[in-house]
């Protein structure tokens, strides 16, 4: 079974994964495929901004160890959410992702993932001044 088709259908069965879900604040998405909170962004986000983005929980929500490009690209996403510009579209999403999770507190960032963010936040920096520039 996927990871998605776990979460949807299968997790709100599950007492480990109910427990968890208040844990973190999260709706758990019921056999419902509708809307944003029923795509694995929504946990995988709420776990990582609370430093509990663990095989084990990935195993109770998913029924898998992990769900790497999804996993790795929230993890960057969260990461530079002190960076995010007040009032921006990404700031946006962030308030609507990040509504009734409990704090934030995701663990520090690994060298690879500091000097992917640190390019990331210079690419934007380059692109911001060639924009004022014009």
């Amino acid at each position: 079974m996927q990871a998605q088709q776990f979460w949807v259908n299968e997790a709100h069965k599950q007492p480990d994964a109910r427990a968890l879900a208040n844990d973190q604040g999260l709706e758990l998405p019921a056999g419902n495929f509708q809307g944003l909170k029923a795509g694995l962004k929504y946990p995988i986000r709420r776990l990582v901004m609370t430093g509990k983005d663990t095989p084990e929980n990935f195993r109770i929500f998913f029924g898998v160890d992990s769900v790497p490009d999804i996993h790795a690209e929230t993890r960057k996403e969260v990461l530079m959410t002190p960076t995010v510009q007040e009032g921006s579209p990404s700031q946006m999403m962030n308030r609507f992702w990040d509504e009734g999770c409990p704090s934030f507190s995701p663990r520090p960032a690994t060298e690879a993932e500091q000097a992917e963010i640190q390019r990331q936040l210079d690419f934007i920096q380059g692109f911001s001044g060639f924009l004022g520039s014009r």
